[in-house]
């Protein structure tokens, strides 16, 4: 595991970050080699600790800065082409 990504699992974590990056920062830890992070359902609002609308807000906010890409759903995070 690249150092990178270490950092990255360890953020992603923080209470420090907004949200949007912490989900964002998870999807670059945990992405296949496509930029895809397949999830159940819930994991996200576990991992989180947190509700469905706010994961949901969470995620836009991502698109819209750009880190994740605008087929990111709850179930699956996907990387901006150009994070």
């Amino acid at each position: 595991m690249a150092a990178s990504t270490n950092v990255a699992r360890l953020w992603s974590r923080t209470q420090r970050a907004p949200l949007w990056v912490s989900i964002s920062l998870y999807a670059l830890a945990h992405a296949d080699l496509d930029g895809r992070v397949d999830l159940a359902p819930s994991h996200l609002r576990y991992v989180f600790r947190t509700d469905a609308p706010t994961v949901s807000r969470a995620i836009t906010r991502a698109v819209e800065a750009g880190w994740l890409d605008p087929t990111s759903s709850a179930r699956c995070l996907v990387v901006a082409a150009h994070a």
